[in-house]
């Protein structure tokens, strides 16, 4: 019986070592310490490691810190009764210093009274990049929708694909139909030479990769240009710009008529991922509802100065008739001395009788944004002509002799609706009402038209488009709304204002009173007190009225960057030291940084307000011995600054105001301040080309998360330089 279970233990670690060594899921086995014991070739390919250089290296080797946090933190806990832990989501090291998403599945066991951790771990990098992924196009799609400019969609759709297509700079080119060139819409990371040699290229094959995509309407990849016919008018430039591959696509509308190019260049001879041909035809497809759209607007702008135009010169024209017209009657009725003149104005007047029928005609045909129509009180059309009729596509559809019930293009409703108009109409009545159709707005006048045949009564109906107008009602009403809310603004402005003053000046006011009486020389520290007070009220105002100043410049536009270089770490360290005084009972405030020195070029007084009032706030909405740190980081293009308190935190509901002006969170209404200082925080970073967010659980604290360019634009570079 022993040897039978010595028989089936050795098999089963057998089979543990083949799944262990041949699985494609990678697999490490670890000590509760987190000392690597054992890893597979799964787990040595996923990490770029020889195999065996993992064996006894912690594992922080292999996860972000963050991540070695949940994971340590997991593999500390009393789990004797759980055998498993499921799908736990973390960032993983790469040897090369990439990072990779990883998911995990931990397995506990013991062996000899200790816990050992079999970690089965599976790469789910591709499938993070999709969501990202999804989400920039969503982001774009929502520009689309907005009718956001061109410039702004084109140049997001460029940086989203410098994103996923590494080691690429990107350019859209869009087609002039008229002369048949091409030129630069968005190449934010091209040389201005490079940028020259795009502009105005013809769509023709032999030029480069972006004219032939665009003459073939097909995708041209060039993975190698020294060994390939193209750009070879350009090979020293491209030489120059260390461009050793092109990759262009045809940017086509929903006809499949060529709108412009978007092309990559790289300085690898490589050929594109299955992964980066999915980015590429998306963003591509962006692009081309991006143009269409600017295309269709151009277009209408200029159809309607046209339409305009001739609505002007018809105008004209009729006036110039019916003068005509007159002065010829007036001229006929001075002549008319006998019978023979009557009966000649009598034929002059059925000649204009004629010719005001066929002007009535002319006028009813070219009849600007309406339609005229008679009818019968048969309900039949005897008379319609207007050119809403071409635009409503309702010309071969409603016609003279034609019954109002016969008319198929009218639901039942507006059929009925239509005769009840056109009784009250015969009836006598002058009927002035609106109606909508297609999504137009039309203004609708009835006039009964009398004639001797009492049976045979008509009514002419009038149909004019307003659209336009009711748009302009729309705008006037929103500004009206928005008046209302600069009113209410306005109104909590004073409010706040006065309650900020008056209550600094209170306390000033008292503790003047009271250093009059305390003159005695024993009581010399009751008067310190009472002077520090004085001191820290009239501190106090100075910041409302600096931050009632700040806002004065900012929405006068009156405030222009004063950017220089300078060491942000000593920066931090010297605006610490100033805050010092502000500090409560036991609170401490700790910087850290990995890097002894960081050189920024930003405007140090903006920076000084924005650090100062994050800081200030931190201190003030924080208990005494609470802990404030300042976390800085630097990246390729950006510093990050972290600010986290132990603070009083905001409440979820209330979240989305915070950077309104004049807001104050409900659990801050008995704590000094203005409700400006975080709105101006973020207009300073913003001036700054930087973005602002945070993180806050109420009693809990907040983090401010802050995001500054490390470099100078491309245009102030050029100017320092």
């Amino acid at each position: 019986m022993e040897f039978n279970d010595m028989e089936n233990v050795i098999q089963h670690k057998k089979i543990f070592q083949s799944i262990f060594r041949f699985s494609s899921e990678g697999i490490l086995i670890c000590s509760e310490t987190g000392i690597i014991t054992a890893a597979n070739p799964a787990i040595d390919k996923m990490f770029g490691y020889n195999s065996g250089k993992l064996i006894g290296r912690k594992l922080e080797i292999i996860f972000s810190q963050k991540s070695i946090k949940k994971l340590k933190l997991l593999l500390k806990n009393d789990i004797n009764n759980v055998s498993m832990v499921q799908d736990q989501a973390l960032l993983g090291l790469k040897k090369d210093g990439s990072q990779i998403f990883v998911k995990l599945k931990v397995r506990v066991s013991k062996h000899c009274n200790n816990q050992i951790f079999t970690i089965f771990i599976a790469n789910i990098t591709n499938h993070k990049k999709e969501e990202f992924l999804k989400k920039h196009l969503r982001k774009i799609l929502k520009l689309i929708t907005q009718h956001q400019s061109l410039d702004i969609i084109v140049k997001r759709i460029t940086e989203t694909l410098e994103l996923y297509i590494l080691d690429c700079k990107s350019s859209i080119l869009k087609l002039d139909q008229e002369v048949g060139t091409l030129y630069n819409l968005s190449s934010p990371k091209l040389s201005y030479d490079f940028q020259q040699v795009l502009e105005g290229i013809t769509i023709i094959p032999e030029i480069c990769s972006c004219s032939c995509a665009a003459h073939e309407k097909k995708e041209i990849l060039v993975s190698d240009i020294t060994k390939e016919p193209l750009w070879k008018n350009h090979k020293a430039l491209l030489s120059e710009n260390n461009v050793n591959t092109a990759w262009s696509f045809p940017i086509l509308s929903s006809t499949q008529e060529v709108l412009g190019t978007l092309t990559l260049y790289s300085h690898k001879n490589r050929k594109l991922t299955e992964f980066e041909k999915e980015v590429i035809e998306d963003l591509n497809l962006l692009a081309g509802m991006a143009i269409e759209q600017n295309n269709i607007h151009i277009t209408l702008l200029q159809n309607q100065k046209e339409l305009k135009g001739y609505n002007q010169r018809l105008k004209e024209e009729v006036k110039e008739h019916t003068d005509e017209l007159m002065t010829t009657v007036q001229k006929l009725v001075e002549t008319n001395i006998n019978l023979e003149d009557q009966i000649q104005v009598t034929k002059a007047a059925e000649t204009i009788a004629q010719e005001n029928q066929v002007m009535f005609s002319a006028i009813a045909e070219n009849f600007p944004n309406g339609i005229i129509v008679v009818v019968n009180n048969t309900f039949r059309v005897e008379y319609i002509e207007g050119q809403e009729l071409d635009k409503l596509a309702l010309r071969d559809l409603i016609h003279r002799g034609i019954l109002i019930d016969n008319i198929h293009a009218f639901s039942e409703a507006r059929k009925t609706r239509i005769k009840k108009d056109l009784q009250k109409t015969f009836d006598g009545e002058h009927l002035a009402f609106e109606t909508e159709y297609k999504n137009n707005t039309y203004a609708v006048n009835t006039t009964p038209l009398f004639s001797n045949n009492v049976n045979n009564k008509q009514a002419l109906l009038v149909y004019y488009n307003i659209s336009q107008r009711k748009l302009a009602e729309q705008k006037i009403l929103q500004t009206l709304e928005k008046e209302q809310k600069l009113n209410e603004l306005k109104s909590r402005f004073i409010s706040l204002a006065s309650h900020e003053f008056r209550t600094p000046l209170s306390a000033i006011l008292s503790s003047t009173n009271l250093i009059k009486k305390l003159n005695a020389t024993r009581k010399v520290q009751k008067r310190e007190k009472y002077l520090f007070k004085i001191k820290s009220n009239v501190k106090n105002l100075v910041s409302v009225l600096n931050d009632f100043l700040s806002l004065s410049k900012l929405e006068e536009g009156k405030l222009s960057l004063q950017s220089k270089y300078f060491d942000l770490i000593q920066f931090s360290k010297s605006l610490i030291e100033e805050m010092e005084p502000n500090k409560k009972e036991g609170q401490t405030i700790k910087i850290i940084n990995k890097t002894p020195f960081i050189e920024v070029y930003l405007d140090s007084k903006l920076l000084r307000h924005v650090l100062s009032n994050l800081l200030s706030n931190a201190i003030k909405y924080s208990p005494v011995n609470a802990k404030i740190t300042i976390s800085i980081t630097q990246e390729e293009k950006w510093i990050s600054v972290q600010i986290k308190d132990q603070g009083i935190g905001i409440p979820v509901e209330e979240q989305k105001d915070i950077f309104q002006r004049f807001f104050r969170a409900k659990n801050a209404i008995n704590i000094q301040g203005t409700g400006l200082g975080l709105y101006i925080v973020k207009q300073y970073i913003e001036l700054m080309d930087g973005t602002i967010s945070f993180k806050s659980n109420p009693k809990e604290g907040t983090t401010f998360f802050i995001k500054l360019p490390l470099k100078p634009k491309q245009n102030e570079k050029n100017l320092i330089d």
